[in-house]
């Protein structure tokens, strides 16, 4: 069971890194929190996407329920691995 996905979020050229993160933050209305990691280079950035409420049998149902919540046209990304309940480390995918 997994509560926290790890992904390659892609940032848009000219847009502010810190508002597409808030409004992805805000489409997911609560029920999933973003944490923001590392950026790679200017437009890559790690982040975390933690589930406030549900657990997940995979990180690709993880990820399937999130794009049904954030179209892939306005927030790109890539999936890295996901986190174990109760762990701290990413299990890559």
């Amino acid at each position: 069971m997994y509560d926290i996905l790890e992904v390659l979020f892609f940032h848009q050229d000219g847009n502010d890194k810190r508002t597409a993160l808030d409004n992805l933050n805000e489409t997911f209305d609560g029920d999933f929190e973003v944490e923001q990691h590392e950026f790679v280079d200017e437009s890559r950035q790690v982040i975390r996407i933690i589930a406030t409420t549900e657990q997940f049998e995979s990180a690709t149902d993880f990820e399937a329920h999130l794009r049904e919540l954030a179209d892939e046209d306005e927030f790109q990304w890539k999936l890295i691995g996901a986190v174990p309940v109760g762990q701290s480390e990413t299990e890559l995918v």
